[in-house]
């Protein structure tokens, strides 16, 4: 379409209905081409994965006060999730959790992290690959 195509319409039907027209335009594309941009997001995302993790842990260092009221809405949310993962760290620190070297699905030497499939049994836990 041509730049000039919107400001021809408006003068046409009026400000208002060039809008909504605009508005439903755009949302038929995205209907029609959603998975392709879901598609384009998540290539973006595994090029960009280790800028992207970069930039996030930027904005939570620069932004603690935002970043710490999220976790206390995420733990209020999930108050089972948050007692499990609580204490498994405490397990953890007084030597009754032992943190393994090597991911349990693989093998691989990694970064391990727990993994609650059972959050009414906090010391069950799964140790998996860690992503960094």
């Amino acid at each position: 379409m041509s730049i000039g195509w919107y400001r021809k319409l408006k003068e046409q039907v009026g400000e208002v209905e060039a809008k909504r027209r605009q508005r439903d335009q755009a949302n038929r594309w995205n209907a029609e081409h959603r998975e392709q941009q879901r598609e384009t997001q998540r290539n973006r995302i595994a090029k960009n994965r280790e800028m992207s993790r970069k930039r996030r842990r930027e904005w939570a260092a620069e932004h603690k006060e935002q970043e710490a009221a999220a976790q206390r809405r995420r733990n209020a949310a999930h108050p089972e999730k948050y007692k499990a993962r609580r204490a498994a760290r405490y397990a953890i620190e007084t030597g009754r959790l032992v943190r393994p070297e090597r991911c349990q699905e693989c093998g691989e030497p990694a970064k391990v992290q727990m993994h609650h499939p059972d959050y009414s049994k906090p010391l069950m836990v799964e140790w998996k690959g860690g992503t960094e």
